[in-house]
């Protein structure tokens, strides 16, 4: 494989996830609620080979560390919007606000190239909320698809998702607050 396709190759397989939300929605929002889980489980699943891929092939870059929770932000937000039950409101408000939080430092960090305020890439924090995210978007679908999901579970994940988010956030922070003392 040629050097600039391997650079390109986990990115690539990252943009499937900006590319693939409107379809997990349109599913959604159509109650085809099985297509949405299956499409949905697909793209999640990139998570995990966009990162695989870039370690395997050296193509690990700055902006694939930008990139990667971006799409995770795009996809999983959205689509646990669409996919929650109403009474959820409140838990995904919460949930919303550390993704905007985060989403704004990874743009800062980003532009701002010469002295960083935060470390760009996830942290077990942020991957731990990002498998929450994905198990109550899947026991959401599956709740519309007719199974019985306990109520106090989707609680204990949102609680989970925050706290994991809120953690990330100051992970993050700890390392600026660190390299800033250094």
């Amino acid at each position: 494989m040629s050097r600039p396709l391997a650079m390109a190759l986990p990115n690539a397989v990252t943009s499937l996830r900006f590319f693939g939300l409107p379809f997990v929605v349109g599913y959604i929002k159509e109650e085809e609620y099985l297509l949405a889980l299956a499409l949905f489980l697909g793209l999640a699943a990139t998570d995990f080979l966009d990162g695989w891929l870039a370690r395997k092939l050296n193509a690990v870059t700055a902006f694939g560390k930008f990139l990667d929770p971006m799409a995770d932000k795009f996809l999983l937000v959205p689509t646990l919007f669409y996919a929650m039950r109403p009474g959820f409101i409140f838990h995904f408000l919460l949930l919303a606000y550390y993704e905007v939080v985060l989403f704004l430092a990874a743009c800062i960090a980003f532009v701002w190239r010469g002295n960083p305020i935060i470390k760009l890439g996830a942290n077990w924090f942020g991957k731990g909320k990002a498998v929450s995210e994905v198990a109550l978007v899947v026991l959401f679908l599956l709740a519309r698809l007719g199974v019985e999901v306990n109520l106090y579970l989707l609680d204990l994940l949102f609680f989970f998702a925050v706290v994991m988010a809120f953690l990330s956030v100051c992970g993050h922070l700890k390392w600026w607050w660190h390299k800033e003392r250094a």
